[in-house]
């Protein structure tokens, strides 16, 4: 496979049942990026070819099972962490990003042009942590052909292929779930209340995922995200959301990075 076509994978534009190509992003990926990407799609495990849609009211990425069972053996602890003011922000400065190359590492100010994002990934994953991301979007409709879709998926493809080139495992894999905006004319309401954070809907997505076999460690497992219920939050779903799964050791970005 050509080194031109990284680009246009990495969008991962993916049907219910069939990959179709993307346009190709204007994305500068370096060398390390771009021999990391080629050698996930030679493996037939690209992050970009694995996007799902549930319905209308889930987004998803998940890897084989089969990680699963060869990377944790005994009780699973999971690092999971929000998206949007969370993991990343808007390089803008808007509230919603405007194209899928909008993002940067979330900073503890404007001013901080630092971030440890990427570190404090790394020694998760040294850690044998299974790293989850949950994240409310209600400006994305789950349609391959629409674009607030498209940009999602391109911008999160971009975020991985970020973190999998700084990692020292390679075979590192970073589990999505997406709670999108519910379509005008569906009638199918009570799925998209269920998905959208503080509800618990993406958590039962995993364990469904994981198996009945699969345990997890609660206790060492934590949640970070910024809708705390702090004055300067539009929200508290974040923290509602990790009481809601029972996860006691919850964060604020502020707190844990």
């Amino acid at each position: 496979m050509a080194p031109k076509d990284i680009r246009s994978l990495m969008a991962g534009r993916i049907t219910k049942v069939a990959t179709t190509p993307s346009t190709t992003t204007k994305a500068s990926l370096s060398t390390s990026t771009e021999t990391k990407v080629l050698k996930d799609i030679a493996s037939g495990s690209s992050f970009a070819s694995r996007w799902k849609i549930i319905g209308t009211h889930l987004i998803h990425n998940l890897p084989s099972k089969s990680y699963i069972i060869k990377n944790f053996k005994e009780e699973i602890k999971i690092a999971a962490f929000d998206l949007d003011g969370t993991l990343i922000d808007t390089k803008s400065g808007r509230k919603f990003a405007i194209s899928s190359h909008d993002w940067k590492w979330w900073t503890r100010s404007t001013k901080d042009s630092s971030s440890q994002i990427l570190t404090k990934l790394n020694k998760l994953i040294e850690e044998k942590y299974l790293i989850v991301i949950f994240t409310n979007q209600g400006g994305v409709v789950a349609n391959p052909s629409n674009k607030s879709y498209n940009n999602f998926i391109e911008r999160v493809n971009l975020i991985i292929s970020t973190i999998k080139s700084s990692i020292k495992e390679d075979n590192t894999e970073i589990l999505v779930f997406a709670s999108p905006k519910k379509p005008a004319k569906e009638t199918n309401t009570k799925s998209h209340e269920l998905m959208r954070k503080p509800n618990t809907g993406m958590w039962k997505e995993l364990l469904s995922y994981l198996g009945n076999e699969a345990k997890i460690d609660v206790t060492n497992s934590f949640y970070v995200g910024d809708a705390a219920g702090r004055a300067k939050d539009f929200s508290d779903s974040d923290l509602k959301f990790a009481q809601n799964i029972g996860i006691t050791n919850f964060k604020t970005p502020e707190e844990f990075f």
